[in-house]
């Protein structure tokens, strides 16, 4: 098995989908949002600063389409782990240490490696 090597490299919002890339759902069901993320800034008068607040939305769609039967609880967990460090452009920038530290794993796990490989 390779070793993966610490990386900061920087995920787009277009290579958040590809752990999602062999799943399909029905034409149905193409133009359905199913899990989304929004950023809303909030300012805190007390603290006179300005704070992203990150929201992962599942959306019914993600049932009714068979989504949730086809994407591993493992894929899942990876997807919104990288959703949370989302900027506004859809940017992210976590490690691999970071994201299997918040994912409860160690980055040299089977599943872990399996995963952050396809991105």
């Amino acid at each position: 098995m390779k070793q993966l090597k610490k990386s900061h490299k920087k995920l787009n919002k277009n290579q958040l989908n590809l752990p999602l890339e062999n799943i399909s759902v029905s034409p149905k069901y193409k133009d359905e949002k199913m899990v989304t993320v929004e950023i809303k800034k909030e300012f805190d008068v007390l603290d006179k600063a300005w704070e992203n607040k990150v929201f992962v939305k599942l959306f019914v769609a993600a049932r009714t389409s068979g989504l949730l039967k086809k994407i591993s609880d493992r894929e899942f967990k990876t997807l919104i782990a990288l959703a949370l460090y989302m900027d506004e452009n859809g940017d992210c920038y976590p490690s691999q240490d970071q994201v299997a530290r918040d994912l409860g794993c160690s980055r040299f796990a089977k599943f872990f490696y399996f995963i952050i490989s396809k991105l």
